[in-house]
């Protein structure tokens, strides 16, 4: 696999987040890639222009620069749309594509476009409502409620149809994208008990901090750093958001953790079959796909922007997929080495790939039920079974974590000649 480096200008000092709370809009072009809106490529750069003030920058085919504009990169994000560049923030604005002179403000929070009109985002102090925006009219096509939203997270599962979209958000929601009617499969995301007591803060000794979800854009955070990523879409809560992302089977069924519980439901949200978790041991978890099997990390903490929160109990565990009956499940030992891994285990989120100095080659670490990706102190990743035993210990210079991919390419995250940069690797 041939490897590309990207400009290192396209990605600022990245700083923490909480991804799991972070929209993952599959759908919008992420900073640096080129969109063509109608047959002209456009480019939307984010980059420190200096060392203060972070723009994002907008180009036409020849590379000249059209506009900047300056930003907060933790509680904005802007991309291109037919229409103009949507810049989200508490309230969405859209600016001309030519000048980035500012056509219209839009009471929405911005989580999604489903074609080259059409934008939809929360409204409320909760996030507790629903809105459709039309961005050729200006006009709001309609209004909807639905849960509470005080981790306001968005990331698309699946389009059953043209006009029907399943998202993840703190629920699941299933929304009829013509005149807003919404389902819901209600998760306990709690933080209730979490604790910061004796708890350092979050960063791994010069190394990579993982997020909450792999998946979503700019789906890491690179520590040591100062400076945030220019894709934060959220206000964030008192303590990160627990449970897990959404993992799809090849028959097209979906599973969910949150606090209580682990969850396998179809396209019309259907819970097909519930089985609870250990009682007040549900945390942050991330769920693996193993032919038959579903495997279970519950990482026994939840995060916010710069600290990690010990709540519930990390453990392993495997789970049949067709009837939810518990395979085995495995507590990892109360006492480890605090001064190799902390007071706080911070597992790996992404998916991670060695890298190979001599071929220039990155491949996959392959998933092991009983081996999970933990960082130490010192900026290392080891690989530990239940009892933390770790035949697998590689330096922050072998290790590359998945930011992002599409059709083509996956983009990679880590450290090359000592500093944090990233690579493009052909799928």
């Amino acid at each position: 696999m041939k490897n590309y480096h990207i400009i290192k200008s396209a990605l600022p000092a990245l700083a923490f987040l909480s991804p799991l709370l972070m929209a993952a809009e599959e759908n919008a072009p992420s900073t640096n890639e080129i969109q063509h809106i109608e047959g002209i490529p456009y480019k939307l750069d984010a980059g420190n222009l200096n060392e203060k003030v972070t723009y994002m920058v907008l180009t036409d085919m020849e590379g000249n620069k059209l506009w900047h504009r300056r930003y907060h990169p933790n509680a904005t994000k802007m991309f291109l749309t037919p229409k103009g560049v949507i810049v989200q923030g508490q309230k969405t604005k859209l600016l001309d594509l030519q000048s980035g002179e500012e056509l219209a403000e839009i009471d929405i929070k911005y989580r999604f476009s489903d074609n080259q009109s059409h934008i939809y985002g929360y409204r409320g102090s909760k996030n507790s409502k629903l809105v459709a925006y039309d961005l050729n009219t200006l006009q709001e096509l309609w209004e909807t409620k639905i849960s509470k939203n005080s981790a306001p997270l968005w990331s698309v599962i699946e389009y059953p149809n043209d006009t029907t979209l399943i998202v993840s958000a703190e629920n699941i929601l299933r929304i009829n994208l013509e005149n807003g009617n919404t389902s819901e499969l209600i998760l306990n995301r709690s933080t209730k008990g979490a604790s910061n007591k004796d708890v350092e803060m979050a960063i791994a000794a010069g190394g990579l901090l993982g997020g909450f979800i792999g998946g979503g854009i700019a789906g890491a955070i690179l520590a040591g750093s100062h400076k945030s990523a220019p894709q934060s879409l959220i206000s964030y809560p008192k303590f990160g958001a627990t449970g897990s992302v959404v993992v799809t089977d090849s028959n097209g069924l979906h599973y969910v953790s949150d606090r209580e519980k682990i969850v396998c439901f179809n396209d019309s949200l259907k819970e097909l079959w519930s089985t609870p978790l250990p009682k007040k041991s549900g945390a942050y978890a991330r769920l693996y796909l193993r032919g038959d099997t579903l495997d279970v990390l519950n990482t026994g903490m939840c995060r916010n922007i710069k600290f990690k929160f010990n709540l519930g109990k990390p453990f392993y565990a495997s789970y049949s997929c067709s009837d939810g009956s518990q395979i085995a499940i495995q507590t990892l030992r109360k006492n480890w080495a605090k001064n190799v891994f902390g007071s706080a285990l911070d597992f790996v989120d992404e998916d991670t790939y060695l890298f190979d100095e001599e071929s220039g080659t990155y491949t996959p670490i392959p998933h092991h039920p009983l081996k999970y990706p933990v960082r130490t102190n010192d900026g290392k990743v080891a690989f530990i079974d239940p009892d933390f035993n770790s035949d697998d210990l590689y330096d922050q210079s072998e290790i590359f974590f998945k930011l992002s991919e599409n059709a083509d390419k996956i983009t990679l995250a880590g450290f090359i000649n000592g500093e944090i940069d990233t690579v493009e690797i052909d799928k």
